[in-house]
């Protein structure tokens, strides 16, 4: 069940920031929201969240073949999505090379 749940938590803040273009809410009750199209992964997920907040998180679940595959279908997407971006105008955050320096300063 962590594992489903983990992954498309991962794959809804992928299809979040493709589509909204801001960074993705930490509630899955707001990420979720994203599978609304496809009401079968919509309701797989919501029976998972209900395993888990009757404390069957640790359960096994069955392998489900066709979830299996549109996972690994829209990972390859979201990671040829990610590939096709540009890289960023920086290569370290102002945040990063400040704390960089100041440790180099230190040493």
């Amino acid at each position: 069940i962590k594992k489903y749940l983990y992954i498309f938590r991962t794959l809804a803040a992928c299809r979040w920031i493709e589509r909204e273009s801001t960074p993705p809410p930490i509630e899955m009750s707001k990420l979720k929201e994203m599978y609304k199209p496809e009401k079968g992964i919509l309701a797989f997920i919501d029976e998972l969240i209900e395993l888990k907040q009757n404390g069957k998180e640790r359960n096994a679940i069955a392998r489900n073949d066709g979830i299996n595959t549109w996972i690994e279908n829209t990972y390859e997407y979201y990671k040829e999505y990610a590939d096709s971006l540009p890289e960023p105008a920086l290569k370290e955050a102002p945040l990063e090379e400040f704390f960089y320096r100041s440790v180099m300063r230190s040493n």
